[in-house]
């Protein structure tokens, strides 16, 4: 089956935000809304934030427009981003942030679990699948009411607790119009294990778009080549010391699990995945795997020494939907690098972003992508795994039309050598696919969440054989 299809969705009405819902039925407001000061209206903190939600233009009308109209002529980054830096419970109106530099009072905000799931052993490549009450991946809107040194106080209560490691607060414009030029860009701050990785944007009006509103390659980071000094080979666990041949995998939901810098003292690689992070490549010459998200990530290709099936395995799939939680793709597992530090080495793919858009309409010929970035080719080495797409969640509440919308894996790297001697290399898995979810009421865009392809290894232009790495799976059209 195809990995394509035409958007058409009629949707009188979409929610989207757990405990907020960015549209909601505005015949069911036409008594008015109740006053949201008022005990008898409000009795308690539930019924004070359900009439702040049917009078707030943040809900009923993608945003309230104050920060008027935008022209975007080259690539720009319109949002804010806050690390949650203490733990809050559900009902509380108040965050503790590492920096408000970037927030101002009056401003929507999206507070966003982004990551913060306990490491799994590697290896566990089952669906990861949230448990109700899990606040992986959850997110909700509000407004900004006060801020006091690193405190942020909401104007309505979180439907769900976050963490102290892995949440965000994001800041989000409210535009009228907005037109985004050929060469332009809406685009996001990389993830950074702490904050960034989504793109979000509220206009009233119409967006037009002629050139990218995009996250790619900004999602959870891949593994970090290593160059091994010496030949180490016959590696085979699912994990080991980065410096005895067991590559960095990419980072995925367990975010306390990923190495940032594979040349530190004491840094873990190997080849089984941690969450939807991709596995490394272990010694000798393994590819690395593939991130996942929507789908898992492909497995990166055997071994140098006797094509020994120790390639990374691809990071497992989400299995949890955007309307709810939104997800990072995973980044890609580094392949095994050896003899000089300095050679090509095949560093992971960062997984694709977030990309959220709500819209009066949506015009234009330009793209919504949250595309991982592909592994990195390898010359005699293994080959690095591609990044998993993200998520691009579009409501639109009258009629959408673009170029594309993507959440595509990227593939994984290519392990060339520079030798006519009959060397193999293992090449990378490729990234899965991720999620894409439209609503509209009419119109026609094409969506795409397939799967990253698997490197190839090739010998000065010669035949060119996959030796093991995979494609990753594809991804999911909500």
């Amino acid at each position: 089956m195809s990995v394509f299809r035409r958007a058409s969705v009629v949707a009188a009405a979409v929610a989207v935000a757990s405990g907020c819902a960015l549209l909601v039925d505005l015949d069911g407001l036409s008594g008015g809304a109740p006053d949201p000061t008022s005990d008898a209206n409000a009795p308690d903190a539930d019924a004070r934030d359900a009439a702040a939600d049917a009078a707030d233009p943040l809900v009923t009308a993608h945003g309230s427009g104050k920060d008027g109209p935008l022209e975007v002529v080259s690539p720009v980054v319109v949002n804010g981003y806050a690390a949650v830096a203490a733990i809050a419970p559900a009902g509380t109106r108040v965050l503790t942030v590492e920096s408000v530099g970037e927030m101002t009072v009056g401003a929507a905000v999206i507070v966003w679990q982004t990551a913060g799931l306990s490491p799994p052993t590697p290896g566990e490549d089952a669906p990861i699948k949230p448990e109700a009450d899990s606040p992986l991946g959850r997110y909700t809107f509000a407004r900004v009411v006060s801020i006091d040194a690193s405190k942020v106080t909401l104007d309505r209560a979180l439907p769900f607790g976050v963490l102290a490691s892995g949440a965000q607060l994001v800041r989000v414009p409210e535009h009228t119009d907005v037109t985004v030029k050929a060469g332009g860009a809406l685009v996001a701050k990389p993830w950074d294990g702490r904050s960034g990785g989504i793109v979000a944007m509220l206009a009233s009006g119409t967006l037009t778009n002629d050139g990218a509103i995009h996250a790619d390659g900004v999602g959870f980071r891949g593994g970090p080549g290593f160059g091994q000094i010496g030949y180490v080979e016959k590696c085979a666990d699912l994990s080991g010391p980065v410096d005895g041949g067991f590559s960095a995998r990419g980072e995925g939901l367990a975010t306390a699990a990923f190495v940032p810098d594979a040349s530190a003292p004491g840094a873990i690689g190997g080849s089984g995945n941690v969450a939807n992070g991709g596995g490394g490549g272990d010694c000798h010459n393994a590819g690395g795997g593939g991130g996942g998200n929507g789908g898992q990530g492909g497995r990166g290709g055997v071994s140098f020494d006797n094509d020994r099936v120790v390639g990374g395995h691809g990071g497992a799939q989400i299995a949890a939907g955007l309307a709810e939680r939104l997800w990072l793709g995973g980044g890609g597992g580094a392949g095994h690098g050896d003899d000089d530090p300095d050679e090509s080495l095949g560093v992971g793919g960062a997984g694709g972003g977030v990309v959220f858009v709500s819209a009066g309409a949506v015009a234009g010929g330009g793209e919504l992508r949250a595309e991982g970035a592909a592994g990195a080719t390898a010359i005699i080495n293994g080959g690095g795994g591609g990044g998993a797409g993200g998520s691009v969640w579009v409501a639109v509440d009258g009629t959408l039309t673009c170029g594309r919308v993507s959440a595509r894996g990227g593939a994984g790297g290519a392990s060339p050598s520079t030798s006519a001697s009959g060397l193999r290399f293992g090449p990378g898995g490729g990234g899965a696919g991720g999620r894409v979810r439209v609503s509209s009421r009419g119109g026609a865009c094409p969506l795409d969440a397939a799967g990253g392809e698997g490197g190839l290894c090739a010998i000065d232009g010669g035949a060119r054989s996959a030796r093991g790495a995979s494609a990753g799976a594809v991804g999911v059209l909500e």
